[in-house]
C-alpha cells in the first residue's frame, strides 16, 4: 500500500494541525504488520498530493516487537505470534524480493509483475529507506541485524529501549 493514496488536500485536520503552528509532517501506516506500507513526509499546503509531497521522503514501515505479536498472535492466532515468527515473516519477505529483482533480470520485460515485490524491491535496491518500528532492545537489534544482512538504508522508530544498547547502535552508525 502506498500512503499518498490515504491522502486528502481537503482533509479538515489539516487546518487544525496548522494552526497549532505545525507546517510539515510524516505521515505513515501503523506498526500491527511486518511490512505496512509506504509513508511520506508533506507539507502541510497545497491542493494536490503532488504539491503537499515532499520529494525523496517515501519509505516502507516495518515493525518488530509487541505489535504484530499482539495484533496476529494474540488477536488473530496466527502467524507471526512470537519475536522469532516476527524476524523470519520478515526475512522471507525481503528473499522474496531480493529473488523477484533477480528474476526481473533475466525475464525483462516478459516478467509478471507483482506490486508487492516491486515495492520491496525499491528498498532492496536501495531507493527508498525501510522506517522499523521496534521499542524493546532485543527487537531493536534484531530490526539493525535483518536490516545489514539485506544491506538496507534504514531508520529505527521509537527505540523506547535504545538508551540500553545505544554504544552498539552508535558504533553501528
Amino acid at each position: 500500500m502506498r500512503g499518498i493514496d490515504s491522502l486528502d488536500p481537503r482533509d479538515d485536520s489539516i487546518a487544525e494541525i496548522v494552526s497549532g503552528g505545525v507546517t510539515t509532517v510524516y505521515s505513515g501506516p501503523g506498526s500491527a504488520n511486518i511490512i505496512g506500507g509506504t509513508g511520506f513526509a508533506m507539507k502541510l499546503r497545497g491542493r494536490t498530493v503532488e504539491e503537499m509531497v515532499i520529494p525523496g521522503t517515501e519509505a516502507m514501515r516495518m515493525a518488530l516487537g509487541e505489535n504484530p505479536k499482539r495484533c496476529y498472535g494474540r488477536d488473530k492466532k496466527v502467524m507471526p505470534y512470537t519475536r522469532m515468527g516476527n524476524a523470519a515473516v520478515l526475512r522471507e519477505a525481503l528473499t522474496k524480493a531480493r529473488n523477484y529483482i533477480k528474476k526481473a533480470e533475466r525475464e525483462g520485460d516478459n516478467l509478471e509483475v507483482d506490486l508487492k515485490m516491486e515495492a520491496l524491491a525499491r528498498v532492496i535496491k536501495g531507493e527508498i529507506k525501510a522506517r522499523i518500528h521496534a521499542h524493546r532492545a532485543d527487537d531493536i537489534l534484531t530490526a539493525v541485524r535483518v536490516a545489514e544482512e539485506f544491506n538496507l538504508a534504514f531508520i529505527i522508530e521509537h527505540a523506547t529501549e535504545g538508551y540500553l544498547i545505544a554504544d552498539v547502535l552508535a558504533d553501528g552508525g
